[in-house]
């Protein structure tokens, strides 16, 4: 029975060091990301919720989303 137990505690600590490899892995991959084509998502959601403004004042609010989202996502909040 001890050898067992001994036998299972390794094995999730080979999964606990995988997963915060995965972690470590997947936080350098996203530091070196660039926001450029968040930036350039931003600035076309932007003009077209000015021209839904300007248009169709009563619709403006079906492009808030994605003027939200794509902002968050150039402030790289996310």
């Amino acid at each position: 029975m001890l050898q067992i137990t001994h036998l299972l505690m390794q094995d999730y600590k080979n999964v606990f060091s995988f997963v915060a490899e995965l972690k470590n892995n997947y936080t350098m991959a996203n530091e070196a990301s660039s926001t450029g084509k968040f930036w350039l998502m931003f600035i076309i959601s932007l003009i077209g919720t000015i021209a839904f403004l300007w248009m169709m004042p009563e619709w403006f609010w079906v492009m808030l989303p994605f003027l939200g989202t794509s902002f968050v996502y150039a402030m790289d909040w996310v």
